[in-house]
């Protein structure tokens, strides 16, 4: 009789995760698709992006008829040049969208999480060889000199360390 009540408690359990999972991404995708309404403008888009360097972007963007290349830094948004450019110069097939691509996104940090976890396999199947430790203990010396003391008066007496 406990075994069963355990067993039913447990797949209520799951249903119920289940189905809070399941209204979460109704959610998700309900206002995604309101906000990507709300941020696309009438007669003003993003053709595209080009990342310079941290927080270095130069964006194409098309207003009426007409494409302006402006630069972005931190805080500042400047204007550089406009650029004339005809409709039938520009690749029929680019689509204008500010939709967010969660899957494309997911995809390059699960491919890079991946990447770290064949890399961390292949150094921690010998943590202690010659090169990592030695590397390691270079480093943790040059760390603790900037922190105090010199690197070489650590150790103490009883120890052959220094």
């Amino acid at each position: 009789m406990g075994a069963t009540v355990t067993v039913f408690k447990a797949f209520v359990y799951l249903i119920g995760f289940g189905s809070i999972l399941f209204l979460t991404y109704i959610t998700t995708k309900f206002i995604g698709t309101k906000v990507s309404k709300v941020s696309k403008g009438k007669h003003i888009s993003v053709i595209d992006t080009v990342t310079l360097g941290m927080n270095k972007q130069l964006y194409l963007v098309k207003a009426g008829n007409e494409f302006i290349l402006m630069a972005s830094s931190g805080k500042n948004l400047e204007f550089i040049k406009e650029i004339k450019l005809d409709e039938a110069d520009m690749d029929e097939n680019i689509q204008v969208t500010n939709n967010f691509d969660f899957k494309a996104l997911f995809d390059k940090y699960f491919q890079n999480i991946k990447n770290k976890k064949t890399e961390n396999q292949e150094t921690t199947n010998n943590p202690f060889s010659t090169g990592n430790f030695k590397s390691n203990l270079q480093r943790l010396r040059g760390l603790s000199s900037k922190f105090g003391k010199p690197a070489e008066n650590y150790g103490d007496d009883n120890s052959n360390e220094k």
